[in-house]
């Protein structure tokens, strides 16, 4: 019981890896001018490991397709980012997401 409480300990404490999208707007517009928001949306789409995936294949290719779009190097980058344990795993004030770990009051 001990082990399993050190392992939960270790990691609720550990960092965890979140995944960061950044997009070279105006490079990504005049690319797919229309099809700008379609794609931009393609991309957001991926799980963490296919962005990572799509992000080694433009890095080594200079191209590559995802959602039927062909996206150039340096229109947009992925990269995994350390994130800081929080104790509190509820609402965040600069996520678009919530989680909400306990019970609401009555």
């Amino acid at each position: 019981a001990a082990a399993a409480v050190e392992a939960v300990a270790a990691a609720v404490a550990a960092p965890s890896l979140e995944l960061v999208i950044r997009f070279d707007w105006p490079a990504f517009c005049r690319a797919l001018r229309k099809d700008a928001a379609a794609a931009k949306a393609a991309v957001l789409a991926l799980r963490p490991d296919e962005a990572m995936e799509l992000q080694a294949r433009l890095e080594t290719e200079g191209e590559a397709e995802v959602g039927g779009y062909t996206l150039r190097r340096g229109m947009f980058s992925a990269s995994m980012v350390a994130t800081p344990p929080r104790a509190n795993k509820g609402l965040s004030r600069n996520s678009s997401a919530a989680s909400l770990a306990g019970e609401m009051p009555h």
